[in-house]
């Protein structure tokens, strides 16, 4: 079964507003901190390993292992729901 996977940073704005828009549109989602610490499941450096790109800012959303986008991708996805 596939889900959501948002990564974010803990503090940052944008992935706060991501993770706003997928609540309000009750789209089930895990959230994986990317940050630089041992109790991060996933660094920086694999995300941008996983997109693709060579410069990775957080937020970025995959459906299982299908890359959807960044913050501005969900807005657009999710405003046409």
């Amino acid at each position: 079964m596939k889900n959501y996977t948002l990564y974010c940073a803990t503090l940052d704005g944008t992935c706060r507003l991501a993770e706003d828009t997928l609540s309000h549109h009750n789209i089930a989602f895990e959230t994986v901190s990317v940050e630089a610490s041992r109790s991060s499941k996933t660094s920086k450096a694999e995300l941008i390993c996983m997109i693709g790109l060579e410069l990775a800012k957080v937020p970025q959303l995959f459906y299982g292992s299908e890359y959807v986008g960044n913050l501005h991708d969900l807005q657009r996805q999710f405003t046409r729901i």
